[in-house]
């Protein structure tokens, strides 16, 4: 797969060009992967081999008022190879046992940097992969090009080499019971997210890499159904347990302002519970229902920033500037309302053999929940955090063999929420005698909002 895009968004939702952004970025893609099936009597076996490698770039162009303010360019190649076996094995009538695994190894290389002008006449501050060919574009007579990672007294700590490789073997173990109307389960797994670089890393230090991101889930429930397939009952549980979960996040940079970038929260835990019923009561009438419970907190999550003061009431950075730890363990986990609700109801009417009439709705619930990592932030209230709310859907349709014509009404509760929000420049620091994260300035917030009440007619013909 080979992609090219310009992606022009402006972002100040004003007539004014307050700020906006071009981002031609370039994506070259290639996967294959082999596979073995085996089935012996009681044992059926899959195994093979994965491999997939690709080439991106961006340079970004940033505008403020039409006058370009310093951009991000960023390079990465990456390579993943992968080697999977699962065995299912029926150990004794109707009780079938799992064992699978995959071992993956991950090597990617990055060069960024910080620059000015179109793509083809950039001028810019480069760092990142030393071995990196593409990289060599980073050194150029009109740019600097440095690795150096610097303190808080300017003097160099680190190198920031752009190069990194990580592996994993991941492992699945499950038990399956077949009954006269379903099967009950439960299973163990881990799972494996690589780590990574940051392609809105601004100099060396945040350049990355970030660590890999590792989930354990156990999961145990049952499927059935009833009455001749009339009446259908799933329930699950689950448990997941997430080391250095990765989260995109805009926090302020120890070497400049803030910076957009991938990071380790240290530890998370999610567990929930799931039930699904389907029902036929009559020719024609299917009615469903899916209720959601989900528990999810940060056990742990500490970032760094600059200690503060409050001066008439402002709060200021210190003086001489320092950092200090800052706990972000009470934050929320993104996209993670504690109670979701869906149900439908779809009754189809016979006119005769060839022609009939259908009525659909379906109803949606959620929860509180929040769709920004940041939860600190000067608005109150904050846009990010979402409250409660339902959606409506409904649908009348005359159908043909051949033809359908529909007339449908979407949100028809109208609803209105944030579908996503970002702070831009939002900082935040911690007081001396604190570790409680405390907003500290920004520049805009900006947000997308969902579809509003819409009425509509829909045609459709078949060939």
């Amino acid at each position: 797969r080979d992609t090219d895009e310009n992606a022009v968004q402006d972002f100040d939702g004003t007539a004014v060009r307050a700020f906006d952004t071009i981002r031609p970025q370039q994506i070259d893609q290639f996967s294959a992967e082999l596979r073995w099936h085996g089935d012996y009597d009681n044992v059926q076996v899959v195994g093979g081999l994965y491999y997939f490698t690709s080439d991106y770039n961006i340079n970004q162009q940033t505008f403020v008022f039409g006058g370009e303010v310093a951009g991000t360019d960023y390079q990465q190649a990456a390579d993943s190879y992968a080697v999977f076996a699962q065995v299912d094995w029926e150990v004794v009538d109707r009780l079938t046992l799992t064992l699978g695994g995959r071992y993956l190894y991950d090597k990617k290389e990055a060069c960024g940097g910080a620059g000015f002008g179109t793509p083809d006449n950039r001028n810019f501050d480069g760092f990142g992969g030393v071995s990196y060919g593409v990289c060599n574009d980073f050194r150029v007579a009109n740019g600097n090009f440095s690795n150096d990672i610097l303190d808080a007294e300017g003097m160099v700590a680190a190198q920031a080499d752009g190069s990194e490789s990580w592996d994993r073997f991941t492992p699945r173990i499950a038990l399956t019971y077949q009954l006269d109307n379903g099967i009950i389960f439960a299973s163990y797994s881990q799972g494996f997210r690589s780590g990574g670089f940051n392609g809105r890393g601004t100099n060396p230090s945040t350049l990355g890499p970030y660590d890999p991101e590792l989930v354990k889930n156990y999961e145990a429930g049952f499927k059935s159904d009833w009455f001749d397939r009339r009446l259908i009952f799933n329930f699950t549980g689950f448990y997941t347990d997430y080391e250095d979960k990765q989260e995109d996040v805009v926090f302020p940079d120890p070497a400049g302002a803030t910076v957009t970038v991938v990071q380790n929260a240290a530890s998370a835990t999610i567990w929930g519970l799931e039930a699904e019923f389907r029902a036929l009561p009559m020719e024609g009438l299917s009615i469903g229902l899916n209720i959601g419970y989900l528990n999810s907190e940060y056990d742990e999550w500490l970032d760094q920033g600059p200690i503060i003061e409050f001066v008439e009431g402002v709060p200021t950075p210190v003086e001489p500037a320092q950092l200090g730890v800052i706990d972000r363990s009470d934050s929320l986990l993104r996209r993670a309302p504690e109670w979701t609700i869906t149900a439908d109801v779809n009754y189809e009417y016979q006119i005769d053999a060839d022609r009939s009439l259908i009525f659909a709705a379906d109803y949606s619930f959620k929860d509180d929940y929040s769709i920004v990592a940041n939860t600190v932030t000067i608005n109150d209230p904050n846009p990010g955090l979402i409250d409660a709310f339902g959606l409506l859907n409904a649908s009348l349709s005359y159908q043909t063999e051949r033809y359908k014509l529909s007339v449908f009404g979407r949100n028809l509760t109208n609803a209105a929420y944030f579908q996503h929000v970002l702070d831009a420049a939002t900082t935040f620091g911690r007081t001396a005698d604190s570790a409680a994260p405390v907003p500290t300035g920004g520049f805009f917030t900006f947000g997308t909002l969902n579809p509003p009440r819409t009425w509509g007619i829909q045609g459709e013909v078949r060939f």
